[in-house]
């Protein structure tokens, strides 16, 4: 048996951040290595089974990603949705769709190693006041809102005057600005 199809338990197994819900970086190291690897050629996605701990898992690889990217230029869409961008920080199958969609080789990089004695970091306190009166305080570090930065959930950048703090991890990109992407970004 493999798992698919098969009776489950009502109790969600241990997930990356929450259970039942795995990092796509995290099961491309944790558990590919150790699980089964199988294929749905109905749904045309892999899925990985673990006979001895009975868990089952169903999630989108390289293949899949390609199998969506050929089917959204087979019928001329427009686009693509990813629900979840900051689980593929390596940018393998974001990078894959656009290298499809967009006919170019592959995404800007999506890291950029900066040496330590580079890394422009300040820390300070600063006092916002809001149109309806409120002031919130803000201390740590406050970076400048960069391209091509990783940024975690709690970050805290400034932006065209504004401070905004990540709202969900990711590779910031030049049209992701914080006031372009405001499920990436809170203004604080």
């Amino acid at each position: 048996m493999n798992g698919f199809s098969q009776p489950t338990s009502d109790q969600l197994p241990p997930g990356t951040w929450e259970n039942g819900v795995y990092d796509y970086d995290d099961l491309k190291k944790n558990y590919l290595p150790t699980y089964a690897r199988f294929w749905d050629d109905q749904s045309k996605v892999p899925f990985l089974f673990n006979k001895d701990k009975s868990i089952w898992i169903t999630y989108d690889d390289l293949q899949s990603n390609t199998i969506k990217n050929n089917y959204i230029l087979q019928e001329n869409l427009t686009g693509a949705m990813f629900w979840e961008l900051s689980a593929d920080r390596s940018g393998e199958l974001i990078g894959n769709t656009y290298s499809h969609v967009s006919g170019r080789q592959s995404l800007p990089p999506t890291t950029i190693p900066t040496p330590s004695n580079t890394t422009a970091t300040t820390t300070q306190t600063t006092t916002v006041t809001t149109t309806s009166a409120t002031t919130t305080t803000i201390s740590g570090n406050i970076l400048p809102w960069t391209v091509n930065k990783s940024n975690h959930v709690g970050d805290r950048v400034e932006y065209q005057g504004n401070m905004y703090q990540c709202l969900q991890a990711h590779t910031s990109l030049a049209n992701w600005t914080p006031t372009e992407t405001p499920a990436l970004w809170q203004r604080i």
